[in-house]
Order: structure tokens, then C-alpha cells, then sequence
């Protein structure tokens, strides 16, 4: 069996790889606002974050296999402006199917806003955008090694704490960050109805 590989995505890479970002992020998160826009949508916008001076992108590889990805943020309002600048005509066409969906454009506001939502506790700018790895290889390791590569680039910035946000569902995800020593800072309303759990982690604590 080929070693499974952490490696940092760069704009350059081969397609497929953001390819199967987003393919993963369809399968994992069925459910999820951005999978509405669509697949080559979740390609660019993987790609984006792979160069973005705001962001970074690490998969896990078996092979040329993409067994997961986790993408970090040092601040996500930035990051969602610089995305729109400099590709309006992407984010443009998969806007049109939603032109006549009052409730999309309600989630799409309801995104934008939500890097300036604010709990009753001071939360750091910088977080997890992203952590997803496919279902077969769940519970095997690549998770935690996707997790300590974050904390690796996380601690070359500088970045003292990280934000994570997850579904208030999301049982396995809310195992995994309190293992790691994450505190729970609150809960947080994205999407009007779903309240998702608000973690901090401290990387002098842990990674």
C-alpha cells in the first residue's frame, strides 16, 4: 500500500487535485451551501485557496489518491473578498440559477456576514475553513495528520489560537477537536435554524 502523504497545494498543481477537493466536500457534506453552485465553482475556489496570501490548502495523498484536505484561514472576510475580486465572472455564473431563490440569496447574506458574528467571548480571526476526509479512510489517522500540518502552518504565522466551527450534529467532529484539547467558546447561527458549536484552539496547548 502506498504511504499516505501531506502535502501544501499550490495554484500550479495539477487540476485534478482540487478536482477531488471538491468531490470530497460534495460527498461529505451533501448538505452544504456551497455545493449549490456547483462542481467547477469548488474547484476554482479550492484553487484560490491554495494561493491565496489570506489562506492555505493541504491534502492527504495515497498515490495520486486525495484521501482528505483541510484548508486555514487568517481571516476568512478578507479572504472572501479577495475570492470575489479576482473571479467575479465564476462567482457570477453560479449566482444565475439563484437569481429567482429568495431562500439562497438568503443563505449566500447569511454567509457573508458570518465572519462578523460575534459570541459573548472574543474569538481569534484566523480558523479552519474546511476539514474533510473521505469516508473509507475516517477514523485511521489522516484526519489527525491533515490537522497537525494546520497547526504547523498556523505556528509559522504566528497564530496563537484558531476558531473552529462545526454543525451542532456534527458528533464525530465535536470527539475529534475536544481530543485535541479545543475549549468550547459557544454556539453560533450561520444559517438561520442550524446552530453550529464554536471551539478555540490553543497551539501552544497541543499540535
Amino acid at each position: 500500500m502506498d504511504e499516505i502523504r501531506i502535502v501544501r497545494l499550490r495554484p500550479g498543481d495539477e487540476r485534478a487535485r482540487f478536482e477531488a477537493c471538491g468531490s470530497i466536500h460534495e460527498a461529505e457534506i451533501p448538505d452544504g451551501f456551497l455545493v449549490r453552485l456547483g462542481k467547477r465553482f469548488l474547484r476554482v475556489i479550492y484553487r484560490h485557496l491554495s494561493g491565496s496570501r489570506h489562506a492555505f490548502l493541504f491534502v492527504a495523498l495515497r498515490g495520486e489518491m486525495v484521501l482528505g484536505f483541510i484548508a486555514g484561514c487568517e481571516n476568512t472576510r478578507e479572504l472572501y473578498r479577495e475570492f470575489l475580486f479576482r473571479n467575479p465572472f465564476t462567482v457570477g455564473f453560479a449566482m444565475l440559477p439563484l437569481m429567482f431563490s429568495p431562500s439562497m440569496w438568503k443563505r449566500v447574506h447569511e454567509t457573508w456576514r458570518y465572519p462578523s458574528r460575534k459570541l459573548k467571548v472574543d474569538l481569534p480571526d484566523c480558523e479552519i475553513l474546511n476539514f474533510c476526509v473521505v469516508s473509507n479512510f475516517q477514523g485511521k489517522g489522516v484526519g489527525g495528520r491533515l490537522f497537525s500540518a494546520l497547526c504547523g502552518e498556523f505556528q509559522k504565522r504566528e497564530v496563537l489560537e484558531i476558531r473552529i466551527v462545526t454543525g451542532g450534529e456534527q458528533e464525530s467532529a465535536h470527539r475529534f477537536y475536544e481530543a485535541k484539547g479545543a475549549n468550547l467558546a459557544g454556539e453560533i447561527t450561520v444559517h438561520q435554524g442550524a446552530a453550529s458549536r464554536v471551539y478555540v484552539y490553543r497551539l501552544m496547548d497541543g499540535e
